[in-house]
């Protein structure tokens, strides 16, 4: 089956990867005349991880993990630490935040399989 793809974001890719690995055609359009690459980081939490370990991705995407939560730290009006953040206490341990960036990245060069793009 030909499936028509719009948006080179990051579902788009995910879903062009997906599908094309169950054997469809893809063609994905994108307004944009390259792929976008800044914004806010992604939070992969939840049923998302579980996905991504299904694409065969979650290797990739831990090792490109931010450590927010190890590197933050609370600072009096000095600017001096009096503080960290206790990961211990905290719920979400296996929760992945990644560059947008990054996981676009990590996206495009999985896609070694064929597809048509049209840009702009």
């Amino acid at each position: 089956m030909h499936i028509l793809i719009s948006g080179a974001g990051i579902a788009g890719l995910a879903s062009a990867l997906e599908l094309a690995t169950r054997g469809h055609d893809i063609t994905i359009v994108e307004f944009a005349r390259h792929l976008r690459l800044e914004g806010t980081p992604v939070d992969v939490r939840g049923d998302a991880i579980a996905t991504v370990a299904g694409m065969g991705l979650i290797e990739k995407v831990r090792e490109q993990r931010l450590q927010m939560s190890e590197s933050s730290h609370f600072v009096d009006s000095d600017g001096e630490s009096v503080g960290r953040v206790p990961l211990a206490e905290m719920s979400d341990a296996d929760d992945i935040e990644i560059l947008r960036e990054d996981l676009m990245r990590i996206l495009v060069d999985e896609h070694d399989l064929e597809w048509d793009e049209a840009w702009g």
